[in-house]
């Protein structure tokens, strides 16, 4: 590379982006060092050694809790560890860049979970993307019918694993598009006594536009600027 020459680093970014996504996949189908606890999340500064933890389950117990939303910002977390390591630089350089979970993942408005912003490494895509567009990694989220006022199961947030494939914590398998509709409309059943038709759960296709935005994923162009810099000045 010689000074002052302009080079197109696209396809270096294009397979970071990549491996981001295969990364998520494998977090997200990984066992966990975890209990699932409704409305629970990881602290914003969680740090390499923390995160690792919870991918271990040689961790001693007991175990922490955490949402589904909660364990999806874990592995978006762990997802940008794992590539990090892939690069063969050592360990800790998640920590040492200044990464965490707050910047690594998306921001929400706790306690509903109703609205969610990007932050400095990740993107909420806004507005949100077919579900056909969507790739294998890509944090979703699916919502119960509006009626539902029961707090935990008002939504699912998920990891798309496969084709029509999403894995949400604290459940035992990844479910369909119409599995978490089914699910949902269980959980709205357990609360009111009521039975629902499934096109009355708002999933991730119909899902309600004034909360903005319901997917999204690692931004690897900020994120490989970052690398870029730390791996070329130390800072």
């Amino acid at each position: 590379m010689t000074k002052g020459k302009l080079v197109d680093v696209t396809p270096l970014l294009e397979i970071l982006d990549s491996n981001l996504h295969d990364n998520a996949v494998a977090a997200a189908n990984s066992a966990k060092a975890a209990t699932f606890g409704g409305g629970l999340l990881p602290s914003p500064t969680m740090g390499e050694a923390a995160i690792n933890a919870v991918f271990n389950t040689d961790t001693p117990k007991p175990w922490p809790k955490f949402s589904c939303t909660g364990m999806v910002q874990l592995e978006m977390a762990e997802a940008v560890i794992m590539t990090l390591e892939n690069g063969c630089t050592g360990s800790d350089e998640f920590d040492k860049m200044g990464l965490n979970v707050g910047n690594v993942s998306f921001g929400v408005n706790a306690p509903e979970f109703s609205t969610f912003t990007s932050t400095a490494y990740f993107t909420v895509f806004s507005p949100a993307l077919l579900r056909c567009q969507l790739q294998l990694g890509d944090w979703v989220r699916f919502w119960n019918t509006a009626m539902y006022k029961g707090g935990s199961w008002n939504a699912e947030s998920t990891i798309m694993v496969g084709l029509d494939s999403y894995y949400g914590f604290g459940r035992e398998y990844p479910r369909s598009d119409i599995g978490w509709k089914q699910l949902l409309a269980d959980k709205y059943h357990d609360i009111s006594g009521l039975d629902i038709s499934l096109t009355e759960i708002q999933g991730y296709d119909d899902a309600p536009m004034d909360f903005t935005a319901y997917a999204g994923f690692i931004n690897a162009w900020a994120l490989g600027q970052r690398i870029f810099v730390y791996r070329s000045t130390g800072t």
